[in-house]
């Protein structure tokens, strides 16, 4: 067997100039994709996270309610009545004025007996305006029929325990 020791019996050669494949020169023009590249879209990523986002949100609905609904005594979900936005619709419905709720409230809520225990135990009193001038009696504060009225601090604390 003749071997050359130019030749490399591992390597090709170029069918017209008899080199090897790694000394071909192609030049950069003669490759052509056969797409252009494409811009990817956004779409796709913004989709994904507004998928995420109203998946969390609807979990988390889910879990509060059902955590509400969970914990809630029955007790609390009995209707007791609905006193209305003024002071007309809280008559009309049978509420009544607490002094010590500021607030009108269903009758069957109403604890006349604790509400008077708080009022006897302090000697309120109550104005029209914040500077102490005219003072309102106990019976009208009682009947409700009031935008707003004064009175000094130890009410507050007594209306928050």
């Amino acid at each position: 067997m003749d071997h050359n020791e130019d030749e490399n019996p591992l390597m090709g050669t170029d069918s017209e100039s008899g080199e090897p494949p790694s000394s071909v020169f192609i030049p950069f023009s003669t490759f052509k994709p056969s797409q252009a590249p494409q811009s990817r879209s956004k779409w796709p990523s913004l989709f994904q996270i507004a998928c995420f986002v109203v998946i969390t949100l609807s979990w988390t609905t889910f879990l509060v309610w059902y955590s509400h609904y969970k914990d809630t005594s029955p007790f609390a979900l009995i209707e007791r009545g609905h006193c209305g936005w003024s002071i007309e619709e809280a008559k009309a419905n049978g509420c009544v004025y607490d002094i010590m709720m500021s607030s009108w409230i269903p009758k069957p809520c109403y604890d006349e007996e604790l509400s008077n225990s708080f009022l006897r135990a302090n000697n309120f009193t109550y104005w029209r305006k914040n500077d102490g001038v005219e003072e309102v009696p106990e019976e009208e504060v009682r009947r409700g029929e009031f935008d707003i009225l004064f009175t000094h601090g130890t009410y507050h604390s007594q209306h928050c325990m």
